[in-house]
């Protein structure tokens, strides 16, 4: 039978014999016969395969003047009348030498590209992929008069497709270049600056409890209210607290000087003015004493003095801060 072990089988191609077997195809149809002879050498069957072979595409034309750039890096290369500008030359008529290097966006970038040479540069950046696209950019000399003749360009893009066309000023140059690219990367949000810590106001010291507070008027912390006699800076001291619920505030400010008494709305030496006291009992005594019925809420103390540019030792004594029984 056919498919015994011992059958044997002849290949061929167009009516002629294949060699070990092996068959070259041609473009089109191929007719291939396999004629198999049993194992007995004497019954036989031929089996007839059509195989069509397609024509090869004809290769991608390969523009050697363009290169694909993936990543950030320098580019060394040269100019020659192989590889030519569509733009005319600003320095002259005539050929321009140039090399173009292609690149894609996946994200907005910041990209910067530098080329150097000892030869007076040309520097444009064009739309798509390819030397025929808009010109987005382009730059002559880094520094006018001859100081820098090299070429570059900083700008943002928006993702895309980008070509740069690196060439020169004048017609027929060639020569050595440098082509540096950066920014080829994702551009980076930039990070939030860090609030900043706000200042200590050491004018302001905070209350807890019932007690008796030591304090020195100088002239590192002002009183935004003008004084009452005299000219020049007011010196005082804020002190503020909370009360969770309504309660009898006795405030008692004494000192060698002439006292000056206030007490504001809300925590800070900026609130309106809710109490102001002056003497207890002037001229015998020039201390100053606030006893209110104040509801819960938040209250600054102003520790000042009656004259201006008044500097000198106090003592503040407060009760009432708990919540009565």
């Amino acid at each position: 039978v056919m498919n015994d072990v011992e059958a044997s089988d002849v290949i061929k191609l167009g009516g002629v014999e294949a060699a070990d077997g092996e068959v070259s195809l041609s473009v089109g149809e191929n007719v291939i016969t396999v004629e198999v002879t049993a194992e007995d050498g004497v019954a036989t069957e031929t089996y007839t395969v059509t195989v069509t072979r397609a024509e090869a595409p004809a290769p991608e034309p390969t523009d050697t003047c363009v290169q694909h750039v993936e990543s950030d890096g320098a580019i060394e290369a040269s100019w020659d009348d192989t590889c030519l500008s569509e733009k005319d030359a600003p320095g002259g008529g005539g050929d321009r030498y140039a090399r173009f290097y292609t690149f894609t966006l996946d994200e907005a970038a910041e990209v910067a590209i530098e080329l150097e040479s000892d030869e007076d540069t040309y520097l444009y950046l064009l739309s798509g992929h390819g030397a025929d696209g808009d010109t987005l950019h382009e730059n002559d000399d880094i520094a006018t008069g001859g100081m820098n003749l090299n070429s570059r360009l900083s700008v943002t893009l928006q993702p895309g497709s980008y070509t740069i066309e690196a060439t020169t000023y004048s017609p027929e140059a060639s020569g050595d270049f440098t082509l540096t690219v950066e920014g080829l990367g994702e551009l980076d949000e930039p990070a939030p600056l860090p609030e900043p810590e706000p200042e200590e106001d050491t004018c302001v010291e905070s209350l807890e409890a019932d007690g008796t507070k030591e304090g020195i008027w100088d002239d590192s912390c002002v009183s935004a209210r003008a004084a009452l006699s005299g000219t020049g800076d007011r010196h005082t001291r804020f002190y503020t607290f909370t009360l969770d619920e309504a309660s009898d505030v006795t405030i008692a400010l004494s000192s060698d000087e002439d006292t000056y008494l206030y007490l504001l709305a809300g925590h800070g030496r900026d609130g309106e003015v809710l109490y102001e006291e002056d003497d207890i009992d002037y001229p015998s005594n020039t201390n100053s004493r606030l006893s209110e019925a104040l509801k819960s809420g938040d209250y600054t103390i102003e520790a000042t003095t009656y004259l201006a540019r008044t500097k000198g030792d106090f003592s503040l004594a407060i009760e009432g801060l708990a919540s009565p029984p």
